[in-house]
């Protein structure tokens, strides 16, 4: 049978551990995705096409079109001309 003291230690040690967890679930939480809506957009992605490392576009809703020079560091607004009908992200 276990003694007070042991058991004492026993539940420090898990006290421990389950922070030392929670700290660390926290912090690849904190390390995930971060929406700065509305820039450049706020419409929802369907697709992202990069054609080499650096030069990249996604497609979406609305006839939203966005593209990077930058490898997906930062996105900007492709604009088409209003009368340009998009269609799966090629012109017709």
């Amino acid at each position: 049978m276990h003694s007070w003291s042991d058991i004492k230690k026993i539940t420090k040690s898990m006290s421990l551990a389950l922070l030392i967890l929670y700290f660390s679930i926290h912090r690849v939480q904190a390390q995930s995705w971060t929406w700065i809506n509305p820039k450049p957009q706020g419409n929802s992605l369907k697709d992202v096409i990069f054609f080499d490392e650096m030069r990249g576009i996604a497609i979406g809703d609305f006839g939203t079109i966005v593209r990077t020079s930058d490898g997906g560091n930062t996105w900007a607004p492709k604009l088409i001309e209003p009368n340009v009908e998009v269609i799966s992200g090629t012109n017709r």
